[in-house]
């Protein structure tokens, strides 16, 4: 997550578990793999010790299914032990600390959905819509602060450290206003909205300055810190990803940001899960916010597309390593 107490702009809070699913579609013919400084699609498992095993793939095969699943609590195998534990775990070691069995395994489930949103998000990446926001009406720009100045890096595979500040410029080129939503996926997976001050985008009018993420009230460039949530392990860097969507009318992400450690939601009855649905659905207006819906809610679109109501998606991404800095250099 991004962490800085200066900018009013940046809120961040940190949710320190991660969800785990399967790839969710395999390459197309004749697509390319990603490239080796990129992060790689999100295959991750959840691994069970004793008698848990079995809930375990059990809940690892519902993370799709969000509304349910991130309500209504799995039933415990009432034969496990009560020391068994959950491990989520991918290629790089285990996202977090073990999970007890069977305690906390509706609170694994909703990680699952977490990093399954994430994935999702992954997969939007590129523009979509008729008459929605094309690529070449935005310029991005991620990079270090040194020294009160941007110092630029790739979009994908720059190595930092937690006490690196960084910035993000966004400037919009088109010849009409565009509304900026910036998402941060953390080391754990988790989707946090980091310009949830601005509920229903940042506004970039046509032929006005540029959004600086980390730049202070007084103009400064003061940049922001990336987090390291304490229950992840610190064995080796992971990859933090910035998702920036930019949309043509106003719309809410704020959906799409994982439930945390957030008070237990009212038990999922027929009637509760009726009205949650009705809720969301109600609320939708554009079709990304529909597809946010889907997503975390697992409410499926209905309305149809209007023009102007498609959306882009730009995913940048930094290898972070869990000390001060990256090897080989000292912070920014």
């Amino acid at each position: 997550c991004i962490r800085d107490s200066h900018m009013p702009v940046v809120m961040a809070s940190t949710l320190t578990a991660k969800g785990a699913t399967s790839t969710l579609r395999p390459l197309a013919d004749g697509e390319p793999p990603l490239a080796d400084d990129e992060p790689p699609l999100a295959t991750v498992r959840v691994r069970a010790r004793d008698a848990a095993e079995g809930a375990a793939e059990g809940a690892a095969d519902g993370a799709r299914d969000a509304a349910a699943s991130a309500a209504q609590p799995p039933a415990p195998s009432a034969t496990a032990p009560p020391d068994a534990e959950l491990v989520i775990e991918d290629a790089r070691g285990p996202l977090r600390g073990p999970l007890r069995f069977p305690d906390q395994l509706a609170f694994a489930v909703r990680q699952l959905v977490s990093l399954a949103v994430a994935q999702a998000l992954r997969e939007l990446e590129g523009a979509e819509g008729a008459e929605g926001v094309e690529d070449h009406e935005l310029a991005l720009e991620l990079g270090l602060v040194d020294r009160g100045h941007l110092r630029p890096l790739p979009p994908h595979g720059a190595q930092v450290g937690l006490g690196d500040r960084l910035a993000l410029r966004v400037q919009n080129l088109a010849a009409r206003d565009l509304y900026l939503h910036v998402l941060d996926v953390s080391v754990a997976g988790d989707v946090t909205l980091v310009t949830k001050l601005a509920p229903s985008g940042v506004c970039l009018p046509r032929g006005g300055p540029p959004f600086v993420l980390g730049q202070g009230e007084d103009g400064r460039m003061i940049g922001f810190q990336f987090d390291w949530p304490g229950d992840v392990p610190r064995g080796a860097p992971r990859f933090e990803e910035l998702m920036v969507v930019v949309t043509a009318q106003r719309a809410s992400l704020a959906d799409l940001e994982g439930p945390g450690d957030a008070p237990a939601p009212a038990p999922n009855t027929a009637a509760n899960a009726a009205a949650d649905a009705a809720a969301v659905t109600r609320s939708a207006r554009t079709r990304l916010e529909e597809l946010v819906t889907q997503l975390r809610h697992g409410v499926c679109r209905s309305a149809s597309p209007r023009p102007g109501d498609g959306f882009l998606l730009r995913r940048l991404s930094v290898l972070l390593h869990p000390g001060p800095a990256a090897p080989g250099r000292p912070p920014s």
